[in-house]
């Protein structure tokens, strides 16, 4: 049961792109907040270049497993289309 529930009078294929969207930005918005928490500024120069496993490329794998999370537990259940 969702929070907020909302009527969309279009095709099916529109409400899907509706979904991902709404899924890109929640994942994209959770991600940022946690860089914003994270004192190392240059965390993804950092973790692109260097050691095939560095600590900061574990971090950003980390971070992207947290936002993947966030969406699926909380933010999915918090708007449904129909």
């Amino acid at each position: 049961m969702a929070l907020i529930n909302v009527n969309l009078t279009c095709e099916e294929e529109y409400k899907n792109l509706i979904k991902d969207i709404y899924k890109i930005i929640v994942i994209l918005c959770i991600l940022q907040a946690l860089f914003y928490y994270y004192d190392n500024k240059n965390l993804l120069s950092n973790s692109m270049g260097g050691k095939l496993l560095n600590d900061d490329l574990l971090i950003l794998i980390l971070f992207l497993i947290v936002s993947f999370a966030g969406y699926y537990f909380v933010f999915e259940r918090f708007l449904q289309f129909y």
